[in-house]
C-alpha cells in the first residue's frame, strides 16, 4: 500500500539545514585554528655546500633530513664562491648546489637559501665581509637563484646575522646592509616573485638593530623578517634568561606590530651544543629542548618557519661548542635529538606553506636562471656557457634511510635512523652556557681560515663575543 506522502513545514526543513551549517562551520573554524597552530615550514640546518663536506655525505645528509620528516633544510650558500667574476660562476659549486636542490626536491624539501660573502670584485675591500660596492651586484645574485631554484625555494635570506662578528664589516651596519635588502628584495622577487625574501637574520633577537632597520627603510622589502634566538643553553620557555628563545621571539613579534609590520618570523636558527665546553647542555636536554622548542612554536600563529641548528655536528672536538650542536654526530651517528626532530615533525602545524603577498616592488615575472651547466656526482663539474636553462641534475636517490649500526664511524655507513630519545615538556633552566649563530662556507682550498674579528656591537649584545669563531662567520668556499 502506499503510503501519503509526509508533509514538512518550512521551519522543520530549517533545522537540520541550520545544524548542519553549525556542524560545517565548527569544522571550518578547527580548520583554521590548525592551519595557524603553527611553523608550516620545519626541519634543519645543513652545510651540505662546503668544500669539506662530499657529494656522498651531501646525500646522507639529505637521507637523515628526509627520515625526519622534515619538509624544510637551510643552507648557506657561498657568493663568494659561486660567483668568481661578474656573471660568471664557477662550475663545481653550482653543479654542488644543482645537485643539493634536484634531492632535496626528489624528497619533497624545500630550501631556505642564505646568500652572503661578497666576492672580491663586487667588495668595497675585496674582504668576503665587506658590503658591495654596489647593491645591484647582490640584487643579481639573489636574481639568479630565485630564477634557477624558485620552484624548489621555502624563502631566501639575506646574509647572516649582519650584526655580529663582523659578519658585514662597516662603520654603520644597518645603514650598509638596508641597502643592500632592498637591492635582494627587487633582484629575488624579478627572478621568481613567488619566492619570499627573509631579511634580518638577527643574532638572538636584536630589537636595536631592527629598529635602525626599520629607520634605514627595509620596511616593504621583504616577506618575512628571520631571527636566530639562542638561549645560551637555557630551555626554550624561560624567559629569566638574559637571552630567552621564547622571549626574544615573543618581543620581536611585538616591536614588529608596534612598528606596523605584521610580516611573520621566520626562526632560522636555534639550538643547544652538547660536548664538554663550560655551560654545554646534555644530549638529553638537547633533546628535551628541541622537542619543547617546536611544541611552543606551534602556539605561534606568526611563526612561518623554523628550522633547528643543526643536523650534523660540524667537527669531533667536544671542548668546541660549535662542533656539538648537530643531531647526528659527524659519522652520522644519531644523537637523542634526532629522534626529537622527527617527533616534532608530527606536531600540529599549518595545512600549506606561507605564501608572500603580492610584492610591492619588481617585475613579477620569473626568470628562468642563467649560468653555467650543472652536473652531479663526486667532483661534478657543469660546464656551458652563462645563458640560457641548464639541464637539471640527476638528484640523489631519495631513499628512507636505514638506522645506523651502533657505534659507526664511517660517514659512509648509512644515513641516520632515529635513535632513542625523550622529548619531555618541562620548564627547566639549565644557566647558561655557550651558543653560537654564524656559519659559512668552507676555506680557501678546501681548508678553515678564521678570522679573528670581535662583535663591534657587544654593548647590545654581551655573550657575542664569548661564541666561538669556529662556525665560518669567517669561512669561504673557494673555486677549486
Amino acid at each position: 500500500m502506499l503510503r501519503k506522502p509526509h508533509t514538512y513545514s518550512a521551519s522543520a526543513l530549517f533545522r537540520p539545514v541550520f545544524a548542519l551549517a553549525c556542524v560545517l562551520l565548527t569544522l571550518a573554524s578547527l580548520d583554521a585554528v590548525a592551519a595557524q597552530a603553527g611553523p608550516a615550514y620545519r626541519g634543519a640546518q645543513v652545510h651540505s655546500l662546503w668544500s669539506t663536506v662530499s657529494n656522498t655525505e651531501m646525500t646522507e645528509e639529505l637521507n637523515a633530513l628526509q627520515g625526519a620528516d622534515v619538509n624544510v633544510l637551510r643552507v648557506d650558500v657561498g657568493w663568494a664562491t659561486l660567483e668568481t667574476a661578474k656573471g660568471h660562476y664557477d662550475p663545481t659549486y653550482l653543479a654542488k648546489l644543482d645537485a643539493l636542490s634536484a634531492g632535496a626536491g626528489a624528497r619533497g624539501i624545500k630550501i631556505i637559501a642564505t646568500l652572503w660573502q661578497t666576492p672580491s670584485w663586487a667588495s668595497t675591500g675585496r674582504a668576503w665581509n665587506d658590503p658591495p660596492s654596489n647593491p645591484a651586484y647582490y640584487g643579481a645574485f639573489a636574481k639568479f637563484i630565485t630564477g634557477r631554484y624558485g620552484p624548489e625555494l621555502a624563502a631566501v635570506e639575506a646574509w647572516n646575522e649582519p650584526e655580529i662578528n663582523e659578519n658585514l664589516n662597516a662603520p654603520n651596519v644597518a645603514a650598509a646592509y638596508a641597502p643592500m635588502v632592498k637591492a635582494f628584495y627587487e633582484g629575488a622577487k624579478e627572478g621568481n616573485a613567488a619566492v619570499p625574501v627573509l631579511a634580518g637574520s638577527l643574532a638572538y633577537a636584536d630589537l636595536p638593530f631592527l629598529k635602525e632597520l626599520y629607520a634605514d627603510g627595509i620596511r616593504g622589502f621583504y616577506d618575512g623578517i628571520s631571527v636566530h634566538p639562542y638561549a645560551d643553553g637555557a630551555a626554550p620557555a624561560n624567559t629569566a634568561v638574559r637571552h630567552s628563545f621564547l622571549g626574544g621571539i615573543e618581543s620581536l613579534h611585538a616591536a614588529q606590530l608596534a612598528a606596523g609590520d605584521d610580516t611573520p618570523e621566520w626562526i632560522t636558527e636555534f639550538g643547544w651544543p652538547t660536548g664538554a665546553s663550560a655551560g654545554a647542555n646534555t644530549e638529553q636536554q638537547q633533546a628535551e629542548y628541541t622537542g619543547q622548542a617546536f611544541g611552543l612554536l606551534d602556539g605561534l600563529p606568526y611563526v612561518a618557519g623554523a628550522t633547528v641548528y643543526e643536523l650534523r655536528d660540524m667537527a669531533t672536538n667536544p671542548a668546541d661548542p660549535e662542533d656539538n650542536f648537530g643531531m647526528l654526530r659527524q659519522n652520522f651517528q644519531p644523537t637523542p635529538a634526532y629522534a626529537a626532530l622527527k617527533a616534532a615533525m608530527q606536531l600540529p602545524s599549518a595545512s600549506e606553506p606561507f605564501r608572500p603577498g603580492a610584492p610591492e616592488t619588481g617585475s613579477g615575472s620569473s626568470e628562468g636562471g642563467s649560468g653555467a651547466g650543472a652536473g652531479s656526482g663526486e667532483g661534478g663539474s657543469g660546464a656551458g656557457g652563462q645563458s640560457g636553462s641548464p639541464s637539471p641534475p640527476s638528484p640523489p636517490e631519495a631513499s628512507t634511510p636505514p638506522s645506523p649500526t651502533p657505534g659507526s664511524t664511517s660517514p659512509e655507513a648509512g644515513s641516520s635512523g632515529s635513535g632513542s630519545s625523550a622529548t619531555g615538556s618541562g620548564v627547566s633552566s639549565s644557566g647558561s652556557g655557550s651558543s653560537g649563530s654564524g656559519h659559512g662556507n668552507s676555506t680557501s682550498g678546501g681548508g678553515h681560515h678564521v678570522h679573528g674579528g670581535r662583535s663591534h656591537r657587544t654593548a647590545r649584545l654581551a655573550s657575542a663575543g664569548s661564541r666561538s669563531r669556529h662556525r665560518g662567520t669567517d669561512r669561504q668556499e673557494r673555486p677549486r
